[in-house]
């Protein structure tokens, strides 16, 4: 019977601190509406370290709130596609008093929403699909762009 199981044994796959892994999402609970449409696999993250023989502690984003140590069996290697401009590298955060912020590129538009007012904001390395209505509170970082923008569009709400 032992020649019959070991010919379907595969061996776990071993990987070192700062790999990247895929993360199978079966187990977690996605605020989705429908478990069709939701992402069979979460990532990439980065692998923080080994705790013991098949367990992995990963680098998660505050937005994934989960234990970060996961088992080798809901992890998978991950590649990077050969096909050029497939994967966009986004850059990193910028840390401003131990919080991470994006730098503002350029103010594109305002708005007032809901009694607040907006700005719409191109993020600097992103591409205009990332472009983003943001808070006036959110983009106190750039007043230079926010008095230029203003003074470009004096009609635009403020």
């Amino acid at each position: 019977m032992k020649v019959y199981y070991d010919k379907h044994v595969q061996e776990a796959p071993v990987f070192a601190p700062g790999d990247k892994v895929w993360l199978d999402a079966r187990n977690l609970k996605l605020k989705q509406l429908s478990k069709k449409l939701s992402p069979k696999r979460l990532g990439p993250y980065t692998v923080r370290q080994k705790l013991g023989d098949l367990d992995y502690k990963l680098v998660l984003p505050k937005s994934v709130p989960v234990h970060p140590v996961f088992h080798v069996s809901l992890l998978s290697k991950y590649t990077r596609s050969d096909i050029p401009g497939r994967e966009l590298e986004e850059p990193p955060a910028i840390k401003v008093e131990g919080d991470e912020e994006y730098e503002v590129e350029q103010i594109k538009d305002s708005r007032i929403f809901r009694r607040q007012l907006q700005y719409l904001v191109k993020w600097k390395g992103y591409d205009d699909s990332h472009t983003l209505w943001e808070p006036a509170r959110n983009v106190t970082n750039a007043p230079a762009l926010i008095a230029d923008f203003h003074r470009k569009n004096p009609n635009a709400p403020r």
